[in-house]
């Protein structure tokens, strides 16, 4: 009987030590687990405002290309215009000329 209680509390000492082993091993993956998230959430973060940067990038492109048509139809616009007056004055020195 005290042979058995022996082999018995053998037993529970050396399952505390593996219970404390676990704990000890569980408690550095939660560890490194939580330093993996806040690597994972910064890299989040990261994209999102990569992504943010890109999208006000691409409008004030867009603003800029649409600046650059209105200008461009503004110079046409003026162009011929200029044509016009051009051609009439030509038609007026052709006829006071001839």
């Amino acid at each position: 009987m005290l042979s058995v209680l022996n082999e018995k509390s053998r037993e529970n000492s050396q399952l505390k030590i593996e219970v404390k082993r676990l704990a000890d091993q569980l408690s550095i993956e939660r560890s490194r687990t939580a330093g993996d998230q806040s690597l994972l959430d910064a890299s989040q973060t990261d994209d999102s405002e990569r992504s943010d940067m890109h999208r006000q990038a691409i409008q004030k492109l867009s603003s800029l290309i649409r600046d650059k048509d209105v200008e461009i139809e503004a110079l046409k616009q003026k162009n011929d215009s200029l044509l016009t007056v051009l051609q009439q004055s030509g038609a007026s020195m052709f006829l006071i000329n001839s």
